[in-house]
């Protein structure tokens, strides 16, 4: 508790002193879940399923549960009921991601040792150990597999942005730019003015774009980055009318469509 305590309270100072609410981020999150995440938002099998695509043996952390819970030792009690608690929190939450499990994986790696040695030393006949390790040895080469053809997956992916990358990079482009993506400027190491979608896009923050375009020199934007609630019939209407008032204040010098997503480049 001292140790947690130490590390946090300079924090909540800072906090309390740069926005006089030391838990401002707190406050801050839970209205950036509240109005994001939506694309996310995953029934509750979601963490079983996943899982188990990632790698079987992940599905014997369960069983090292209930060994754990039923041990004497309330130490190891405690390793069973911290992933029991984490595990609900993110299940209850809608927006499911297997990213957010990270936390997780250190108490399930011990459930599931738990759950091997248990098995292997349950086991009296010696072949039926070394098949054991079989079953382990052939969960990590399918684990290794999945790997790779994520990767695979993942690098032969289309950049969408490349256009608007190779825009952003031209000499002319200076001055105040905007973007709707930090991927738009990956490449290069000019000056982002401001970030469009952050922290989310509604009439209110439509009004407060409108009202600073004043400033813009530049405009670098894709239009599925200013994500909408779906079905938020009042989000798509600012969204168009913001896309009209640039269309009407600046020079159009860029347009693409990209699936359903509308990119543009404005000059002032």
């Amino acid at each position: 508790i001292i140790g947690f305590v130490a590390t946090l309270l300079p924090y909540l100072i800072l906090n309390h002193i740069l926005n006089n609410n030391p838990i401002h981020p707190f406050t801050y999150q839970l209205l950036l879940t509240q109005n994001s995440g939506w694309f996310n938002y995953q029934p509750l099998s979601f963490y079983f399923m996943q899982l188990f695509n990632e790698n079987i043996l992940y599905l014997l952390g369960f069983a090292g549960m209930v060994f754990m819970l039923r041990n004497k030792d309330l130490n190891k009690k405690l390793i069973a009921a911290a992933f029991i608690l984490f595990f609900i929190f993110f299940n209850l939450m809608k927006q499911k991601e297997i990213r957010f499990l990270i936390i997780l994986m250190p108490y399930l790696f011990i459930l599931i040792s738990v759950s091997i040695f248990y098995i292997i030393n349950n086991l009296k006949k010696k072949y039926l150990r070394i098949a054991v390790y079989g079953v382990i040895a052939i969960s990590f080469i399918f684990s290794t597999i999945n790997i790779s053809n994520f990767y695979k997956s993942e690098i032969n992916k289309g950049n969408k942005y490349q256009l608007l990358q190779d825009k952003f990079q031209e000499d002319e482009v200076n001055g105040n730019l905007w973007v709707s993506n930090p991927v738009i400027s990956a490449f290069s190491d000019k000056k982002i003015s401001n970030i469009m979608y952050y922290p989310f896009f509604n009439e209110d923050k439509k009004e407060e774009l409108i009202r600073d375009s004043i400033k813009a020199d530049f405009i670098f934007i894709d239009s599925c980055d200013l994500a909408c609630k779906p079905d938020d019939i009042s989000c798509e209407k600012s969204k168009i009318e913001l896309l009209d008032y640039f269309k009407k204040q600046f020079k159009n010098i860029f347009s693409i469509l990209k699936g359903h997503c509308q990119q543009f480049v404005f000059k002032k």
